[in-house]
Order: C-alpha cells, then sequence, then structure tokens
C-alpha cells in the first residue's frame, strides 16, 4: 500500500496534529516512518507531572525526586529536538518545589524564549505551600510571547527588573503571588498589545502585599476582556480611562477604594460590552444607586454583592440575563428598557419594574 503522507506539507500535517490530545499526537509516530520524523519536529508540547502518592512522609523525600528524574530524561530531548516551538504547557504539582527543580525550570523557560515560543502556560501548584516558584525574568522579556498564563506562581520585582513583551496579546495571572511596589503596573505597561487580562491574586495568608490595578491607559482602547479576583481598584488609577472595545468585564472579589467607582468604570465600557460579572466585591457603597446604560450589545448582567442598594436600572435593549443576589431585599430593580430579557435568577429585589415581571417571577426565579 503506497504511504501518502510524505505528500502531505509539514506546517499542514502540524495543522491536523493540533486538533488532537498531546498524549495521541505521540501515539501518530506509528502511522508512517515520514509521520514519525515530522513528530519530532511538531512544535507544540503539553505536558502534566503530577505527584500520584499524598503520602506526606512519602512525598517529601520522593515526590520531587521522581518528577525530577522524569523531566531531566524526557523534556530536554524534546526541547533539544525541535528547532523552534510555538506552544508549551507545563503543569507541574507535587508538595514543595526545591532548588534543583527549580534551576531546571528556569533553564528550561529561557532555552523557550530562545526558541521563540509563542504561548506558554506554566503551572506550577505546590500542595504544601504557596507559590513558590520565582518566574524568572527571560520570560518577561520574550518578545515573540502571544499569550502567557501562569498559575501559582510568585512574581517579585526581584526577579523581574525589566518587562518587553510586544507581542503579548493575552496575559493570565493565575493565583499567584505578586510582590514589590507596582510590578504589576510595569508589567501591563510592558505589553502595549494587550486584548485579554486576567488576574487572580493568590487569597492566601500573609505575607500577601497590596495590589493596586495600573494605570491602563496604554492598553485600555484595545482592551477587549478584563477579569480581575483579589485585587484592590483604587479610583485614581481609573481616571480618564475609557474602555470602548472591552466585551467582558469580570470582577471577582476585589475590593474598591473610592466613591461610587463601580459605576464609573462601568460608564468607562463602551457599547461593545456583552458581559458583566460582579462578585462579592467590597467598598461598593452603601445605599447607593447602580446604573448601566448604553449597552446595546449586553446580554449577561451578573451582581452578586453585601453592599446595599437602593435602585439598580439597566438600559440595555439585547440583554437577555440578569441575576442579582444581596443580602438587601429592598432594593429597587428598574429593567423596563431590557424588553428582551428571558432569564432572571439570584435573590431579586423586593421592587421588580419589568413589562413581564409577573411573568418572569413565576417562570424564572
Amino acid at each position: 500500500m503506497p504511504d501518502y503522507f510524505p505528500r502531505l506539507l509539514e506546517p499542514l500535517i502540524h495543522h491536523i496534529l493540533s486538533f488532537l490530545p498531546f498524549k495521541e499526537i505521540g501515539r501518530t509516530c506509528v502511522l508512517s516512518k515520514y509521520w514519525n520524523s515530522i513528530w519530532c519536529n511538531y512544535p507544540n508540547l503539553d505536558f502534566y507531572m503530577v505527584a500520584k502518592n499524598h503520602d506526606k512522609r512519602w512525598s517529601k523525600e520522593n515526590s520531587e525526586k521522581a518528577i525530577f528524574d522524569y523531566m531531566n530524561n524526557s523534556f530536554d530531548q524534546f526541547l533539544d529536538g525541535r528547532p523552534f516551538i510555538q506552544k508549551l504547557a507545563l503543569h507541574i504539582e507535587c508538595w514543595t518545589v526545591g532548588r534543583a527543580l527549580t534551576t531546571k525550570l528556569d533553564r528550561w523557560l529561557h532555552l523557550l524564549v530562545d526558541k521563540n515560543v509563542s504561548m506558554l502556560v506554566l503551572r506550577t501548584k505546590t500542595l504544601w505551600s504557596p507559590p513558590r516558584y520565582y518566574v524568572p525574568q527571560h520570560v518577561f522579556i520574550a518578545r515573540t510571547l502571544e499569550v502567557l498564563d501562569l498559575s501559582f506562581c510568585t512574581l517579585d520585582t526581584c526577579h523581574i527588573v525589566h518587562v518587553d513583551l510586544p507581542s503579548l496579546e493575552t496575559l493570565s495571572l493565575s493565583r499567584c503571588w505578586i510582590l514589590g511596589d507596582k510590578l504589576l503596573q510595569k508589567i501591563v505597561c510592558g505589553s502595549p498589545k494587550t486584548k485579554h487580562i486576567v488576574i487572580s491574586c493568590y487569597l492566601g495568608p500573609p505575607p500577601v502585599c497590596s495590589i493596586s490595578i495600573p494605570n491602563l491607559v496604554s492598553v485600555a482602547m484595545r482592551l477587549e476582556v478584563l477579569d480581575l479576583s483579589g485585587c484592590i481598584l483604587e479610583e485614581h488609577c481609573f481616571v480618564g480611562i475609557e474602555f470602548p472595545s472591552l466585551e467582558r468585564l469580570v470582577l471577582r472579589n476585589c475590593r474598591f477604594v473610592g466613591n461610587n467607582l463601580l459605576e464609573k468604570i462601568l460608564s468607562a465600557c463602551g457599547p461593545s460590552m456583552k458581559h458583566i460579572s460582579i462578585s462579592w466585591c467590597k467598598g461598593i457603597g452603601g445605599s447607593i444607586s447602580l446604573s448601566v446604560s448604553c449597552k446595546p450589545l449586553l446580554k449577561g448582567f451578573f451582581l452578586r454583592c453585601d453592599d446595599e442598594f437602593k435602585r439598580i436600572k439597566i438600559d440595555a435593549p439585547n440583554l437577555r440575563t440578569f441575576s442579582y443576589e444581596s443580602s438587601n431585599v429592598a432594593c429597587v430593580i428598574d429593567l423596563t428598557c431590557c424588553p428582551n430579557l428571558e432569564n432572571l435568577y439570584g435573590r431579586i429585589g423586593k421592587t421588580l419594574n419589568h413589562p413581564a415581571s409577573a411573568l418572569l417571577l413565576h417562570h424564572k426565579i
């Protein structure tokens, strides 16, 4: 039987492989001799290295060593054998991250930058302690990096002196410790093309420094997604800022510092907004009115808070879903400008102004 695989171009084969899980991609090497050589040059790598034994005494002595030996035997050859790396996803879950593993990680990340990596996903979860791996400087000067997704890592000014990410479009820092004055501002401002920002600060025991969202003027005009969790939002950081292209705004467990700051942020969002979710934030304000207007594309609005509102008014003709949960049940909710509303969830206020309020309350709540 003739082998037709050599007739396919290598980029086309790589594109076909990209639709498969990484484990299945490795099995394709048996398809043909030509395909086996193509697999060796496949630029997307996805590694999961998890300590399976959860006995603390065993893990303390052997878990890290077992993971390190596995990585040392396999990871080097994968990186060294490829002329360039397009995507790397590395998931490590163990009890501790020691010096030997840290040294290896630093070297591998340096090699990735040299190979012009465009997407980097790094998760280093430790089961015994808060995030211990300090992301090195060279990750933040990767000029080809388009997606940077870090989870359970530590970022500090001692390791990150300079930030130059001219190609970065998506920045995700999930459950990370961000230590150092204005480090977050430095990272955001060093990524002038960023469209998606997802920041989740580590909500663990001290020492966790206060995090203030930086001045977003350099990226606000093109920002499409802003997802913040566990951050401090200060009024002076949002003065004069507009988000004309923002489509999705998510604020979870944040603390507002300023008068009516939430309403000011919502007013700064342009007509492209499609989804708003505000969950259990502090300092929103007591006994205030919240008005959301000029959002013709808004389809979902979710508000969960402990603060009291006297009145909530939403002007969004295409709004489909509204969810409100609060300890205050006396709030007046005005949805008369939302004729296409279909779903109501949560604890709706005492007074609901909507043409079909009785029907909605009967079927949805």
